[in-house]
C-alpha cells in the first residue's frame, strides 16, 4: 500500500513537472524561434528522467523536424520588414538606381576619364539620346519688367544657340517673389555635353543665380 502511494505520489509529480513545461512553453514560444526554444528546452532544469525527446515533441512540429532533417543544422532565417516614411514619395526608382549603379549598369565605356574631373558620365549612361530635356534658372531681375524680359530672352538664346536652333523649345517664366524670375525651359538635346555646354552658358549671364 505504502509503495503504490509512493508511485502514486511520483506520477503526479512527473505530470505536475509536464504541465508546468507545457505552460512555459506556452508562455514563450509567441516570442522565441522554434528551434531556439529547442535549445533553452535541452538546458532546462526539469527532472532527468524526462527525456529531451518530449521537449522536441513540445516545441518542434513534425513539419519542422522534417525541414531540420532535411538541412541539417543549417539555421531558420527570419525575416524582418521595414518601414520607412519618406513623406510619401515613391522610393523604387530611387532602389532601382542605386542596384543598377552597384552592378556596373553605370560605368563610363572603356577608355573614358572617370575621375572628378569627367563630366557627364550618369546622363549618359541613364539617357537615352536624343531625348527632351528641362533646364531651369533663376535669375535675380528685381521688380523690371524691362530686364525680365531681357533676362528671359538671354536664357533662351543660350539655350537656342547650343541646341542648334530648336524650334519644340517649350518655355515657363515664373516670377520667384518681387525680385527674382524662373525660367524653365524644355528642349531636345543630344549629348551630355550639349547638356553642361548649356548650363555653363546660363552661368555666364550675370543675372543667373541658381541653375538645376
Amino acid at each position: 500500500m505504502r509503495a503504490q502511494l509512493q508511485s502514486s505520489t511520483s506520477h503526479l509529480f512527473t505530470l505536475f513537472l509536464i504541465l508546468l513545461s507545457l505552460s512555459k512553453s506556452y508562455s514563450f514560444s509567441c516570442n522565441t524561434p522554434p528551434k531556439a526554444a529547442t535549445r533553452i528546452y535541452r538546458k532546462s532544469f526539469l527532472h532527468p528522467s524526462i527525456s529531451s525527446s518530449l521537449f522536441l515533441s513540445l516545441s518542434s512540429s513534425p513539419e519542422e523536424e522534417s525541414l531540420e532533417g532535411a538541412e541539417g543544422d543549417d539555421e531558420i532565417q527570419y525575416e524582418s520588414v521595414v518601414k520607412i516614411n519618406d513623406g510619401g514619395s515613391d522610393l523604387t526608382d530611387r532602389f532601382k538606381y542605386k542596384v543598377n549603379a552597384l552592378m556596373g549598369a553605370y560605368d563610363p565605356k572603356p577608355g573614358t576619364s572617370d575621375d572628378e574631373y569627367g563630366s557627364g558620365n550618369i546622363l549618359n549612361a541613364m539617357l537615352n539620346f536624343p531625348t527632351t530635356y528641362t533646364f531651369t534658372v533663376v535669375g535675380k531681375t528685381g521688380n523690371d519688367d524691362v530686364l525680365k524680359e531681357n533676362y528671359v530672352d538671354m536664357v533662351k538664346k543660350v539655350i537656342l544657340d547650343s541646341a542648334g536652333g530648336n524650334d519644340s523649345m517649350e518655355c515657363r517664366v515664373t516670377p520667384r517673389g518681387s525680385k527674382f524670375t524662373r525660367v524653365s525651359i524644355a528642349v531636345t538635346v543630344e549629348s551630355s555635353a550639349m547638356i553642361n555646354g548649356i548650363y555653363d552658358g546660363l552661368e555666364e549671364i550675370e543675372e543667373t543665380v541658381m541653375k538645376y
